[in-house]
């Protein structure tokens, strides 16, 4: 949201999250897991969408 200036949508990051490619690290960031480190591109761009 910082560098874009709008906010990642919820329902998206809530599948990323499902999908165990991303984990919340407190209230206001992200962090890959394991398995979203192997598909990291795809994540980024799947979150600037």
């Amino acid at each position: 949201e910082a560098f874009s200036g709008r906010g990642l949508s919820t329902a998206r990051l809530s599948v990323l999250q499902g999908e165990g490619l991303v984990a919340p690290i407190g209230n206001a960031r992200l962090r890959a897991t394991p398995a979203g480190m192997i598909v990291l591109d795809a994540v980024v761009a799947d979150l600037a969408r």
